[in-house]
């Protein structure tokens, strides 16, 4: 988006004279009462509207920064038109509350005075006055520091181990659920103990049905729930970000092993142990090295699409947590881990190449379940499927299409 211009209600970028850079989106938004807006967009010959765009939701992520008494008092409108419809969506479902999501400064402790390291990766780009949300990637094996659990009685708490599904909003904020405030008393350590959160009010509010047992849940009902799974990561091949579907495979290379078929490639068996242990990309192999030291092994797979090359690094946990003791004794898929995959967003590298037998490397890191030694690897559609809970999907992209 840009900043409102000297003519109320449009928003460009403009030159020391005032006029508007050809180059660059121009916006204009149009009144249609009842603190409903719609936003036309002129670029080049090509014009669009954005039906019912709201200046306070910054729709499609186009924030505009508003100048004029006409835009200030539309951004008014549209902030009371979004209250009264929630107030109207909890009247007409009275089985909906409202929960807040955690951001970056809030504040999850474990019952011992540990920390847990809050940052943003995934969810950066959503923000209230400033700060980033947290999705559930970026709350999955975060670090807690300074817990004072003694060792007699188990020892101080490290990371966030398990993440239930009741803890995480229904609403997706880029393809992901946010860890609620409400129910972080449902997120447990690697200790097995239940976090706490101090509540702090912030700009995000979700709208979904309540949990018919409430937040108060004993210890012990949450870890008999637990129904541990086979872990899966599915991968879909695109040609650019905006492709819906994803393209059918009949050839990759995985590991330097050609798999050919008629047709499309539906899933892989990896055994992990077979795979490369020493980490190909010298910055990432010194980032694992000297922050996952201990507990942690490292591994590699190179898979090759087209002229593509995509290095997934696996960190995976050499222990398992103590809470899925219990669930273990049902768990007939020990081989594969218990837990999923994560990416970490924060060290994915994508790189175009020159003078190499592949045009675009894109390298993707992941934590991975806890003890896994045998992953499965599919391939496919994101559609929805049963315990989609335990699969993780990732999207891979052509790197021709730039």
């Amino acid at each position: 988006g840009e900043s409102e211009t000297s003519t109320p209600l449009y928003f460009a970028q403009v030159d020391n004279q005032g006029r508007f850079n050809p180059l660059f989106p121009i916006y204009s938004l149009l009144d249609l009462g009842e603190g409903k807006t719609h936003l036309k967009i002129f670029l080049d010959s090509h014009s669009l509207i954005l039906y019912h765009y709201s200046l306070n939701e910054q729709s499609l992520g186009i924030k505009l920064e508003c100048k004029s008494e006409e835009s200030k008092e539309l951004e008014e409108k549209d902030k009371k038109r979004i209250e009264q419809e929630q107030k109207e969506a909890l009247l007409l479902s009275p089985t909906l509350s409202a929960f807040t999501p955690i951001i970056e400064e809030d504040t999850l402790m474990c019952p011992h005075g540990g920390k847990v390291k809050l940052q943003s990766q995934k969810g950066v780009k959503f923000k209230s006055k400033g700060v980033p949300l947290i999705l559930e990637s970026d709350l999955a094996n975060s670090s807690i520091i300074g817990c004072s659990n003694s060792f007699i009685s188990g020892g101080p708490c490290t990371k966030i181990a398990f993440i239930p599904p009741i803890a995480l909003s229904l609403k997706k904020f880029n393809t992901e659920g946010a860890p609620l405030q409400e129910y972080a008393s449902m997120i447990l350590t690697d200790k097995g103990v239940p976090l706490m959160c101090i509540p702090k009010p912030n700009q995000f509010k979700v709208f979904q049905p309540k949990n018919p047992q409430g937040n108060g849940e004993s210890i012990e009902e949450i870890l008999t729930s637990i129904k541990l799974k086979k872990p899966r990561l599915k991968v879909s091949y695109k040609l650019y970000k905006g492709q819906k579907d994803c393209i059918p495979l009949c050839m990759i290379t995985l590991n330097g092993n050609k798999i050919d078929q008629s047709t499309p490639i539906q899933e892989v068996q990896i055994d992990l142990e077979q795979c490369l242990s020493e980490i190909q990309d010298e910055e990432i192999r010194s980032y694992l090295q000297t922050n996952y030291a201990k507990h942690y092994r490292f591994k590699q797979i190179n898979l090759e699409i087209d002229a593509n090359l995509f290095q997934m690094i696996f960190v995976i946990p050499t222990k398992i947590a103590k809470i899925f003791q219990q669930s273990l004794k049902d768990y007939k898929d020990k081989d594969y881990g218990v837990g999923k995959y994560y990416p970490l967003y924060a060290l994915q590298k994508d790189e175009f190449l020159e003078k190499s037998k592949y045009s675009y490397k894109s390298t993707q890191v992941f934590f991975a379940p806890q003890k896994a030694s045998k992953m499965l690897l599919r391939f496919g559609s994101n559609a929805k499927e049963e315990d989609s809970f335990w699969e993780s999907k990732i999207d891979l992209y052509n790197g021709g299409h730039q």
